[in-house]
């Protein structure tokens, strides 16, 4: 389901995007197949505008308790790298 707001973020909709690449030197942008709210799209749009790869998590649902996601083991070993 693409939700009106969605396809707004996913379009640029009011977003400096030089401005927020400007404030870190990292992104990492994590997306589901299966996440009721947020379509795909726009997760890719999103590591599109600031420059980065999407990262594919199957199955996570929107990344919460209530799609049974609790753990984020991925993020968790991303950060470190940076820490």
């Amino acid at each position: 389901m693409n939700y009106q707001s969605d396809f707004e973020f996913s379009n640029g909709f009011n977003f400096d995007w030089k401005k927020i690449k400007s404030r870190t030197k990292n992104f990492i942008v994590y997306h589901s197949n299966n996440d009721p709210y947020v379509d795909v799209e726009n997760g890719r749009q999103l590591a599109k505008h600031i420059g980065t790869k999407l990262t594919f998590i199957p199955n996570a649902g929107h990344f919460n308790r209530a799609s049974g996601y609790t753990e984020f083991a991925h993020l968790l070993n991303n950060l470190q790298k940076y820490l």
